[in-house]
């Protein structure tokens, strides 16, 4: 597939039609499957497309049949101020009525990170239970240094394993990441902001 690389303004506009684009992505994963799995990104590139999905959007996407996942997150509560969980609930979930059953935030309150990668590659095998993972939608961001999903440039774990989760290190702090799955949509926000 060749890539749609596309060049706007400013963050509304891309913002808005990445929004646009995500409807309809998974209003047609939901007719074709009768559900649709979005991978959701954290840092402050999405806040303004969380918005407009749960306000403008709200009512086009048919949230009772969308199941959310993280494609990384900080390692700190999911209760706290960098946690890309709570940026997503306070701007996107705490608005529409997606159910709680599928909401799927990686698990930051286990002492180890490796071990809450392997929580969540346990909990993408069980919901991908039919083979490996194909979520129907990504929506990812561009860190100021080219990382994205918590994957940075030097991250070892980029190449030949199979394990669908890490995590890694990022100057100062922890991070986990869905590191292997596939996607026939994926939508990149790059953006001046820093994450």
């Amino acid at each position: 597939m060749k890539p749609d690389v596309r060049v706007f303004a400013d963050v509304d506009e891309i913002s808005l039609r990445v929004a646009e684009a995500a409807v309809r992505t998974i209003n047609e994963s939901v007719q074709t499957n009768g559900t649709c799995s979005v991978v959701l990104s954290g840092g402050s590139t999405p806040r303004t497309l969380y918005r407009m999905l749960s306000s403008q959007f709200r009512d086009q996407i048919p949230w009772t049949k969308v199941h959310v996942f993280w494609g990384d997150e900080r390692y700190v509560p999911l209760t706290d101020s960098h946690s890309n969980y709570r940026m997503a609930r306070e701007t996107l979930l705490d608005h529409v009525p997606c159910p709680a059953g599928n909401v799927h935030p990686m698990p930051t309150g286990v002492p180890d990170p490796e071990v809450a990668a392997r929580d969540y590659e346990e909990t993408l095998r069980t919901y991908f239970s039919k083979g490996w993972p194909c979520f129907d939608l990504v929506l990812l961001g561009l860190g100021d240094e080219g990382h994205t999903a918590s994957l940075f440039p030097w991250f070892a774990s980029l190449g030949g394993n199979e394990a669908l989760g890490g995590s890694s290190k990022s100057p100062g702090r922890s991070r986990l990441c869905a590191l292997r799955s596939r996607c026939p949509h994926s939508l990149t926000q790059p953006t001046s902001t820093s994450s």
